[in-house]
């Protein structure tokens, strides 16, 4: 039995046409018809009734079916495996970035490459949640993201602290100033976009509007502060965003000023995160030059307090 026999099978139970499951895995309808017949022989079972207006699974093909896709998630799963065995062979690392990150990222960089010239990291834009999935699943190696979120059975070291911020029209009374109280901004409406877009941050405002006994003004927004929208939102003064410490990239854009929310809670961890079980020397080499380059007092990056301890949790809440 091959595992071309089996994703045939699963191809024609699903389409019930022999044209149609072809099309789909790209090779001939005769060729097709072969593999099925052939996995029939070999198993000694009827799995599909033939008729002039049609096929239709029999009782065993039914029966069969639920096994042939666990199966064909197992045979995915090691080519997957093996495909990553081969990129750490070859010298690769597979990163995951959450949005706003890149100073981090770039400071890592630097540091890994001063200590392993010639291995390639490939960066994929992902929610934090996103990353725990494709850590588990093995399709990248090593993810840099936020916490909250579900780390249960992976690696996580926290490497600094990034600040909450609000971004305010630059003729805003407080807009001088290096940090700001969340009650002083209780009367400005507050532009929010839905949870989807970033999850982690939309519930961290809501924890320091709590924390700080307001109920914020929301003005539904589609429009992310770091883009011209959004910008163009605050400065004529349709209200205020507040977000993460990256977007102080943007204190110097005309018409907007960015500053600090003064409150001990207005933070989120900024992690590297990686499986537990990896002993790829390619990988752990990479997160062992993410840790120093926050370990250290670097110039380069953002400027946060760094952490070096690593803790491998048992627990967390799921957050995307």
């Amino acid at each position: 039995m091959e595992v071309r026999h089996i994703q045939a099978f699963i191809a024609v139970a699903e389409e019930l046409s022999l044209r149609r499951a072809g099309r789909r895995l790209g090779v001939s309808q005769a060729s097709i018809s072969r593999q099925v017949q052939q996995l029939e022989q070999e198993l000694g079972l009827t799995l599909f009734l033939r008729r002039r207006d049609g096929i239709e699974l029999t009782h065993q093909g039914t029966l069969m079916l639920d096994q042939a896709m666990r199966l064909a998630a197992a045979a995915a799963e090691f080519t997957d495996h093996m495909k990553t065995v081969e990129a750490h062979r070859r010298g690769v690392v597979r990163l995951g970035i959450s949005w706003g990150l890149w100073d981090a990222v770039n400071r890592i960089r630097a540091r890994h490459q001063s200590r392993a010239a010639g291995v390639a990291v490939l960066g994929s834009d992902m929610l934090s949640s996103a990353q725990v999935d494709a850590l588990r699943q093995r399709r990248i190696d090593v993810g840099l993201l936020r916490l909250p979120c579900d780390t249960r059975e992976l690696q996580c070291a926290v490497l600094y602290n990034e600040c909450v911020v609000a971004v305010l029209p630059s003729g805003h009374p407080l807009a001088g100033r290096s940090s700001v109280r969340l009650v002083e901004l209780a009367s400005e409406r507050l532009l929010l976009h839905d949870r989807d877009h970033a999850p982690i941050i939309y519930d961290k405002i809501f924890e320091l509007y709590s924390a700080a006994g307001v109920t914020p003004h929301i003005v539904a927004t589609s429009a992310s502060p770091e883009t011209p929208g959004g910008m163009i939102n605050v400065a004529s003064g349709k209200g205020i965003y507040l977000g993460l410490g990256s977007l102080m990239q943007m204190k110097d854009a005309p018409g907007i000023a960015v500053v600090r929310i003064e409150d001990p809670r207005a933070a989120l961890q900024v992690c590297v995160v990686w499986r537990a079980s990896e002993t790829s020397p390619t990988v752990l080499n990479f997160v062992e030059a993410a840790r120093d380059a926050f370990a250290t007092g670097a110039a380069s990056g953002p400027k946060r307090t760094p952490v070096r301890r690593a803790v491998k949790t048992r627990s967390g809440r799921a957050h995307a």
